[in-house]
């Protein structure tokens, strides 16, 4: 099911979308759907982030940085 929402930009950012948008060949609605798609996992990656950092304060073990993330997932 999908919901419709109303979304106020200003004049600029609408015609940069716009070009964008006939550029990719993509309609405004696909561009803003991942966009928000982007964002949020962006904003679930942060979230599981300071909750793992928590933990490490907490407990004194694992990675500190992401650079040492890295190093175990790769």
């Amino acid at each position: 099911m999908r919901e419709v929402i109303s979304l106020s930009l200003p004049e600029g950012s609408v015609k940069k979308l716009r070009r964008i948008a006939k550029s990719k060949d993509l309609t405004l609605s696909e561009i803003l759907r991942d966009a928000l798609r982007k964002y949020i996992v962006l904003d679930e990656f942060s979230s599981i982030r300071r909750k793992m950092l928590k933990q490490v304060e907490k407990t004194g073990k694992g990675p500190y940085t992401d650079e040492d993330i890295f190093k175990i997932v790769s």
